[in-house]
């Protein structure tokens, strides 16, 4: 029996969930600190081996212009072990953990390295710190430093 209900996508933080990034550039690239307004949370399979993953995609949208609401400005998506088990994780798309930027422009840069570290917490949170580093959008070859940090509840 899967820890996280596949079936529900919901939008939108409860009270106490966060997702938050810095980034470190040492360039030219700017990168404003990321706070997601709403995640998605989804089930499937990942990478060269087809192993069953929990995609959490954080959402961070503009200020509602008219009535017709929000648009999606960056996106963090992050892959992370069906089984949420207490640990360190190599940031490597192959194994099914992976983490993934869209910027402003659309432009989607997969981290080259780094680490995903899930934390103990209580029974229906999960919570996770990410050291990644990114290519920088558009760049031949530029990457910056990404540290980021969630608490999401586990969907039941």
């Amino acid at each position: 029996m899967s820890i996280i209900n596949p079936v529900i996508k919901r939008s939108g933080f409860a009270e106490g969930n966060y997702f938050i990034g810095d980034a470190f550039t040492g360039g030219k690239f700017s990168f404003e600190e990321f706070n997601a307004t709403s995640r998605l949370i989804d089930t499937l399979k990942a990478g060269l081996k087809k192993l069953d993953v929990v995609k959490i995609t954080a959402i961070e949208r503009t200020l509602p212009h008219t009535r017709a609401g929000h648009s999606s400005v960056r996106e963090l998506t992050i892959s992370l072990p069906i089984e949420l088990a207490i640990g360190k994780y190599e940031l490597k798309g192959t194994d099914g953990t992976s983490l993934s930027f869209k910027d402003t422009n659309g432009h989607v840069v997969e981290a080259t390295s780094g680490t995903l570290e899930i934390l103990p917490s209580e029974e229906d949170v999960v919570k996770c710190k990410i050291k990644a580093y990114l290519d920088v959008p558009g760049s031949e070859g530029e990457t910056f430093a990404l540290n980021a940090r969630f608490q999401v509840l586990k969907a039941g």
